[in-house]
């Protein structure tokens, strides 16, 4: 159970989409630039192919625009014409929407979540040590005391 069905508080779940929306927006453009830094800097140590700037960026990262320019949209259609795509009324749009966000959240998100534990094996530890292990614990444990400060400093200036 998450903290809106479980204190029936739904602007919780609106604002941490807002919350991660943002960061995933901004993954648009970094996500590229440290691509192209990494192939760079991998340029001296051993033969790199050069890659086209359209093949450093994540499909993930193309499938996210798609769907945020889908939504946007069909919602914009929705306050001008009062249709989505000029198919859909106010409740087939919002059962569309829902479903697919149902659809993703439950399925999709269970799939890769699959393939991520599928496909991991602890054998790399054995050949790469702890360090890429120890590397990775970090950068989650500073995101983790990131975020907490960030919500205690800032938390009081969300309205809803």
């Amino acid at each position: 159970m998450i903290y809106d069905q479980l204190y029936q508080a739904n602007h919780v779940v609106d604002v941490a989409t807002i919350t991660k929306l943002t960061r995933n927006t901004l993954m648009i453009a970094v996500v590229p630039i440290v691509s192209y830094y990494y192939l760079k800097s991998k340029g001296g140590e051993e033969r790199v192919q050069t890659k086209k700037w359209y093949q450093l960026i994540p499909l993930f990262v193309v499938g996210f625009l798609i769907m945020a320019g889908v939504r946007t949209i069909g919602d914009s259609g929705m306050e001008n014409t009062q249709t989505a795509f000029g198919l859909f009324s106010p409740e087939q749009w919002k059962f569309v929407t829902e479903s697919l966000n149902t659809f993703g959240s439950t399925y999709l998100l269970g799939i890769a979540m699959a393939d991520v534990g599928l496909s991991t094996n602890l054998k790399l530890f054995k050949n790469h040590g702890l360090k890429p292990f120890c590397i990775g614990m970090i950068a989650a444990v500073t995101v983790t005391l990131v975020s907490l400060v960030m919500v205690y400093l800032l938390g009081g200036m969300i309205k809803y």
